[in-house]
């Protein structure tokens, strides 16, 4: 079965603000992503300024 782009790319944001009961799931997964997404970049931006500024 194939998904056009808009089918894949299409959130619908009231589901995300008021989620179903099966949503709340859904919503729980997109904040540990975005935790670990940022915690990520909190380590590359510390590796950046070590190797530029020999930050320790």
């Amino acid at each position: 079965m194939n998904k056009t782009v808009k089918e894949i790319y299409d959130v619908n944001l009231d589901d995300i603000i008021q989620p179903h009961e099966n949503e709340i799931v859904k919503k729980d997964k997109l904040i540990r992503l975005l935790a670990l997404l940022v915690k990520k970049l909190q380590i590359f931006v510390k590796k950046i300024l070590i190797e530029k500024y020999n930050f320790n």
